[in-house]
C-alpha cells in the first residue's frame, strides 16, 4: 500500500509538473514541484536527502510568535503535551473529548495562533 500511494503521489506531481510548463506564468515564474529522494525506514518514517536552504517549520514559527510577544519555552511545550497526553488517558471518551476540545480551545490554540500564512507572505511577496 505505501508502494501504491508513492507512486500516485509520484505521478500526481508529473501531471502538475505538465501543467504548470504548459502555462505561461507559471513558466516565467518556473513554478514546479520539487521531489525529493526518499530512503525509507519503516512504514512511517525514512530518510529524506539533504535540501539546501531549509529551514525547520519549529523555527519559522518560534520566530513568528516569538515577534508577536508569544514566544514559548521547550518546558512550556512539553508542559502542554504532558496535560494532553494526561487527557488522553482517561477512561470516559465522552468526558475525555470535552476537556480535550475545553483544554485546545481555551490554552493551546490561543497559545498558538495560525501564522504560517504570513511567513509564506514574506518569503513568496509575488
Amino acid at each position: 500500500a505505501v508502494v501504491s500511494t508513492q507512486s500516485t503521489g509520484m505521478e500526481f506531481n508529473t501531471m502538475v509538473n505538465r501543467l504548470l510548463k504548459k502555462d505561461v506564468v507559471a513558466r516565467k515564474k518556473q513554478l514546479h514541484i520539487r521531489t525529493y529522494n526518499v530512503i525509507p525506514l519503516s512504514e512511517n518514517s525514512g530518510l529524506v536527502e539533504w535540501v539546501d536552504n531549509t529551514k525547520l517549520l519549529r523555527s519559522i514559527l518560534l520566530e513568528l510568535y516569538n515577534e508577536r510577544g508569544m514566544g514559548f519555552t521547550r518546558t512550556e511545550l512539553n508542559d502542554t503535551f504532558k496535560r494532553l497526553k494526561a487527557i488522553k488517558q482517561k477512561p470516559d471518551e465522552r468526558a475525555r473529548n470535552k476537556e480535550f476540545i475545553e483544554f485546545f480551545n481555551k490554552r493551546v490554540l490561543p497559545r498558538h495562533p495560525a501564522v504560517l500564512s504570513e511567513w509564506f507572505r514574506r518569503t513568496f511577496p509575488d
